[in-house]
């Protein structure tokens, strides 16, 4: 196993979304009588020792249980809050995921930890792309992001020349999560219902 262990792992959720293609707040809509962002911070509680929620209205996240913090970046999208969790985790390396992704799989976050311990980013790369916000951030991310901030660069794949990164392909995440729904956010009402769906056939 890598240095990286969920044991020395911050686990982050970024809540701070304006949720535009859905129509509201997406972390704290109900998903078969849970919040969203519950399907993610249940199985972070259990693997990491810290979670931490980064969001831009504190007061809603509060009952959840673990610190919410507000985003230091505010407007800055997801870079913003990967920036923000980063500045606040207290582990070595944190796992970075948004609050829309309800089926969020324990062994496809470790697999991506267990290849951690030499680089700083370690992300899954699909035929769609990167999916940046399913990944694992070393806090050496936290200088060149905010570099990247001050520049007015928002998408979180521009600061990857600077430090070392690992892409971890479909097939290696097919191996844990064969249908690769760990990735899978909720962006539209469609989705919304597809994901009852899926959750209704168990």
């Amino acid at each position: 196993m890598s240095m990286a262990l969920a044991s020395e792992t911050t686990g982050i959720i970024l809540a701070g979304g304006r949720s535009r293609r859905m129509g509201r707040d997406k972390a704290l809509l109900e998903l078969r009588g849970k919040a969203l962002i519950r399907y993610v911070l249940e199985p972070f509680a259990d693997l990491f020792p810290e979670v931490i929620i980064v969001a831009n209205d504190i007061p809603p996240f509060e009952p959840m249980g673990v610190p919410v913090v507000s985003d230091l970046m505010p407007g800055a999208g997801a870079m913003g809050g990967l920036y923000t969790g980063l500045v606040y985790a207290s582990f070595p390396h944190a796992f970075v995921a948004a609050c829309d992704m309800p089926f969020i799989s324990p062994e496809a976050v470790r697999l991506l930890l267990d290849r951690a311990d030499r680089f700083d980013v370690v992300l899954p790369s699909f035929p769609d792309g990167f999916h940046p916000l399913h990944a694992v951030y070393s806090r050496r991310c936290e200088r060149p992001v905010a570099k990247r901030l001050a520049a007015g660069s928002l998408r979180i794949i521009d600061f990857f020349p600077e430090v070392r990164v690992l892409e971890v392909s479909a097939e290696e995440i097919g191996e844990v999560d064969p249908e690769g729904r760990s990735v899978w956010n909720l962006n539209t009402p469609e989705d919304f219902r597809k994901a009852e769906a899926l959750l209704s056939r168990g």
